[in-house]
């Protein structure tokens, strides 16, 4: 579940836990961008990830015209491009609030390293 049923708000994660030793760890997690993407997008990237990038087979594998298939990877790459500039917002905004002391660098570090799926 990535929205909220009541308001269709974007959910947060907020624990994360291991199954096997019950470590709970608490915060606010950022999902990697492929996560957030909407759900016929996710499935788009892992289609075209398993035809190995073949626009060609990725129509074969969807039984849709190779037209489509180029309009959708279109969508596709949109959305993905909407995310990072989202992302490339709230980066510039943890470094604004280093800059004013707000948080330490090594918290802005890390909050960096999130958005960016530990990179």
């Amino acid at each position: 579940m990535k929205t909220c049923p009541s308001c269709d708000t974007g959910l947060v994660s907020t624990q994360l836990s291991c199954p096997a030793c019950h470590l709970r760890v608490e915060g606010q997690f950022t999902p990697p961008r492929l996560a957030r993407l909407k759900p016929l997008s996710q499935a788009l990237a892992e289609e075209f990830i398993l035809a190995s990038g073949n626009l060609k087979e990725l129509g074969a594998r969807l039984e849709i015209s190779y037209p489509t298939v180029r309009r959708r990877i279109d969508e596709l790459v949109r959305e993905l491009n909407s995310l990072r500039e989202a992302d490339e917002k709230r980066i510039e905004t943890i470094m604004r609030r280093i800059e004013r002391k707000e948080i330490t660098p090594e918290e802005g570090t890390r909050l960096i390293k999130e958005i960016n799926n530990g990179f």
